[in-house]
């Protein structure tokens, strides 16, 4: 290998880099998972809040793999500013150099790969107020609830992808391996709920 490289370690100590030196370096399947809901009144007012989140597992990332590269097919990520470019400027010490052909292994799957995918997501939040009955019957209307929510608003994590919820490998076998899974959809809505 070259300067800029990647370095990967010799597991089995035999002075060579090859396939028997895999290791275990982390699970898919989380240590716990965790749910939280509330659901508050207050004179006419409401408020619904819903948590979910994981902890303590691991994803591969193989989107580094493009956009880590320096030669990326569509757009490069952020971190290749960090890269290796020359002794003078060796960048952050972690991301390798542009070179993503087999000499340089930069696309080889490694534990630089691997990240931590524990998140919290927000999954709902709603806030509702009922319009007070002097107003409703003078309007002929039963009850109304005017209100505003949203779904997926934000997630916590320190994964660098979209979604740290992800396993879009089709190898049952593979699972926690993230290769261009698309973000979750967020929504926000606005709403009047009006009985007759």
């Amino acid at each position: 290998s070259a300067a800029g490289d990647f370095r990967f370690k010799d597991v089995n100590g035999d002075g060579k880099i090859d396939t028997n030196d895999k290791e275990i370096v982390g699970n898919y399947a989380p240590n716990f998972t965790f749910g939280f809901s509330s659901n508050l009144e207050y004179k006419n007012f409401d408020f619904n809040l819903s948590l979910q989140g994981v902890q303590g597992n691991k994803v591969v990332n193989l989107n580094k793999r493009h956009y880590d590269s320096g030669e990326s097919f569509g757009g490069n990520s952020i971190t290749v500013l960090n890269r290796w470019i020359s002794d003078a400027q060796p960048g952050d010490g972690q991301t390798a150099r542009a070179n993503r052909n087999q000499t340089g292994l930069s696309s080889s799957t490694s534990t630089y790969h691997v990240e931590d995918a524990s998140y919290v997501r927000i999954r709902s939040i709603t806030l509702g107020y009922k319009i007070p009955n002097t107003i409703t019957k003078k309007l002929n209307i039963s009850n109304a609830r005017i209100y505003v929510s949203t779904v997926n608003p934000y997630t916590f994590t320190k994964y660098s992808a979209y979604n740290p919820e992800t396993s879009n490998s089709n190898d049952p076998q593979q699972p926690g391996t993230d290769y261009g899974t698309y973000p979750l959809a967020k929504s926000y809505t606005v709403g009047l709920h009006i009985n007759f």
